[in-house]
């Protein structure tokens, strides 16, 4: 009996790190099973007119055009990103900046699990599995099949986190690359500015001068240039009323757990945290919990302003899956205080096992309903003319474009996906 004891205990962080890497199978295996060459939404004007602009203009137009408003944000490491596959290839493939955008999500992973590992050493891997199983959660499924949708989303956050990574890094010649992480997440999405705030609280609490000296100078220089000929989106979205606006946002809080269940989980998640106390006495937080405080913060924060720009607009539209990646991150560090708040060896245990077994009753849910989603938005861009509010805009974009070489849609349109194990059409 104690010889099996041994072998179980031996044989259990295998175990663990099997789980842990299975998100990660599943997710990459849907996204390649159902990421398609064609735009949707944005992409009509976030990369295809910009590359139709981009293509003709010289030195200082390309850089203008980096920096020109998408709506209400900037976001510039995405038009980067599509200046140079296009320089590169010489036209545009939907399905590559997909799978980069898996890519993406994989890197911000690793770093999220290098916190998870610093601030509770004793239990890291079933933390990290559990962060598995909510970045890797198929509810967010739009930033799968969504190009410009994933690489902002994923891409702000993974900016933000790398630079707190680099901050955190001594000796101090690291900070060069800190502050240009802290620049990039500045200039990514609406909330970059909201990020590189909160980039400037961590190095405060370093108490360390020089870096402190840094992170608030790179942000009171970015953050003004962010809002430099900046023009307010003429929206009926943006309410204060709280009956509005508090729903929304406990429901986008909560989107892990579906809209069914959003508003108490979103209290619940809250709750936890709020419990769990990882702010102490004094303002204080313990060196290696402050990077994901920092990551709650931005999370809470992001949905927080999402939620009055967006209040106006129906409840359903909380739990719009391209922001589940906020309430996906939530969710994976309220469990991670909760344990490190558990003193209890016996306790501990136990309750981690429990919620482990719930989370994953929802991610096998959320697998379903995302796989569902995917398949679902593939025969819909295939059967649509064009995937945009406006359609007479989206043919006049598409049709410049093809004839610039740079995407013809209808090329595309009967694409076959490369089959998984089997037929794509199961």
């Amino acid at each position: 009996m104690q010889n099996a004891y041994r072998i179980g205990n031996k044989l259990m962080p295998y175990i663990l790190y099997i789980a842990i890497l299975l998100p990660l199978v599943v997710f990459y295996y849907y996204v390649y099973k159902y990421a398609t060459n064609m735009p949707r939404e944005d992409d009509y004007d976030a990369i295809l007119v910009f590359l139709t602009k981009y293509k003709y203009a010289d030195f200082q137009g390309r850089l203008s055009l980096l920096f020109t408003q998408h709506n209400e944000h900037r976001i510039v490491p995405s038009r980067i990103v599509y200046a140079i596959y296009y320089s590169i290839t010489g036209q545009i493939n939907f399905r590559h900046l997909i799978l980069l955008n898996a890519g993406i999500l994989t890197l911000l992973f690793l770093n999220i699990s290098l916190f998870v590992k610093k601030a509770i050493p004793e239990y890291w891997q079933v933390c990290v599995l559990v962060t598995s199983m909510c970045v890797f959660d198929l509810s967010g499924f739009e930033n799968m099949n969504f190009a410009m949708a994933g690489i902002q989303n994923f891409g702000v956050i993974l900016a933000f986190t790398a630079s707190l990574y680099f901050y955190g890094k001594n000796p101090k010649g690291f900070l060069v690359l800190a502050l240009l992480l802290q620049c990039i997440c500045t200039f990514s999405s609406g909330n970059g500015n909201l990020g590189s705030a909160i980039i400037v609280l961590y190095a405060l609490f370093t108490k360390d001068k020089t870096k402190i000296t840094v992170a608030l100078a790179t942000f009171l220089i970015s953050a003004p240039l962010y809002y430099l000929h900046y023009i307010k989106p003429q929206t009926n979205f943006f309410t204060l009323d709280p009956f509005k606006f508090i729903p929304f946002f406990l429901h986008a809080a909560g989107a892990h757990f579906s809209l069914t269940y959003g508003i108490s989980a979103g209290g619940l998640l809250f709750a936890i945290l709020i419990a769990a106390r990882p702010i102490g006495k004094r303002l204080s937080i313990a060196a290696s919990r402050l990077p994901i405080v920092c990551l709650a913060l931005f999370a809470i924060g992001s949905l927080g302003v999402m939620s009055l720009f967006r209040g106006n607009m129906p409840l359903w539209c909380s739990t719009a899956s391209r922001y589940h990646i906020y309430s996906h991150l939530l969710t994976a560090i309220a469990f991670v205080f909760l344990v490190i708040e558990m003193k209890n060896e016996r306790i501990v245990r136990s309750m981690m096992f429990t919620i482990v077994v719930g989370l994953f009753f929802f991610y096998n849910w959320n697998v379903k309903d995302g796989g569902y989603g995917m398949k679902a938005f593939r025969t819909e861009l295939r059967s649509m003319n064009y995937h945009y509010p406006d359609s007479s805009r989206a043919r006049v974009i598409s049709e410049e474009a093809c004839k610039e070489g740079i995407y013809c849609i209808e090329k595309h349109r009967a694409d076959k996906i490369p089959a998984v194990f089997g037929s794509v059409e199961e």
